[in-house]
C-alpha cells in the first residue's frame, strides 16, 4: 500500500511539474501575443483615424472658415464695435466704398445696423455669400418678416461688402436693399 501512495505522489508531482512547465513555458507566448495584437488594432487605429484625417473635405473646411469670418464681422457690428468690423474690410472695399471709418459708420453700419441683428449665411458660390439681416425680436418685441440682403466676397479672410457684387453676380436690388 505504501509503495501506491508512493507511485500516486510521483504521479501527482509529476503532472504538476508538467503543468507548471507548459504554464511557465506558454505564459510568455501569450503575453507576447498580446502585446502583438495590441500594437496590430493600435496601428489600425492609427490607419483609420489617418483616413478619417485625410478624407476631411477641405472645402467644407474652407467654408466654415470663411462663414465664421462673416459671423465675427457681423458680431463686431452687433456689439458696435465698429472700429474692428472696418478693420476687417479689404483695401479695396475701403478705397472704392468707405474710405474712412465715419464713412463707414454713416453709409454701412447705421443703414445695416441700427440695431441688433440675426442673420443667416448662404453661400451663391466659392467667394461669394448672401447674408439676410432680420431685427433681433428680443430687442422688438416682435418676429419681422423684413430682412436686409447683403452680399460679402471673402478674400484671404477680409470682406468686401462693396454693392459692385451684383455686376458679378447679375442681381438687381429693389428699392428696398433686397435682391429681387
Amino acid at each position: 500500500m505504501e509503495h501506491k501512495e508512493k507511485s500516486v505522489k510521483n504521479t501527482l508531482i509529476t503532472l504538476a511539474s508538467v503543468i507548471v512547465a507548459v504554464i511557465i513555458i506558454k505564459l510568455p507566448f501569450q503575453i507576447w501575443n498580446s502585446q502583438i495584437k495590441k500594437s496590430s488594432d493600435s496601428q489600425q487605429n492609427n490607419v483609420l483615424n489617418n483616413e478619417r484625417i485625410t478624407n476631411i473635405d477641405y472645402e467644407d473646411v474652407y467654408q466654415i472658415q470663411i462663414e465664421n469670418t462673416i459671423k465675427k464681422f457681423i458680431d463686431y457690428c452687433n456689439s458696435g464695435e465698429t472700429e474692428k468690423a472696418y478693420n476687417m474690410l479689404t483695401d479695396k472695399c475701403k478705397e472704392d466704398m468707405y474710405p474712412s471709418l465715419q464713412n463707414f459708420v454713416d453709409n454701412y453700419y447705421t443703414n445695416k445696423f441700427s440695431t441688433s441683428k440675426n442673420y443667416i449665411i448662404t453661400k451663391i458660390n466659392a467667394y461669394v455669400y448672401k447674408v439676410d439681416l432680420k431685427e433681433c425680436s428680443v430687442n422688438t418685441g416682435k418676429l419681422s418678416e423684413y430682412s436686409i440682403q447683403d452680399f460679402i466676397i471673402v478674400q484671404d479672410n477680409k470682406l468686401n461688402i462693396n454693392r459692385d457684387i451684383e455686376k458679378d453676380l447679375n442681381v438687381n436690388w429693389g428699392k428696398n436693399g433686397r435682391w429681387e
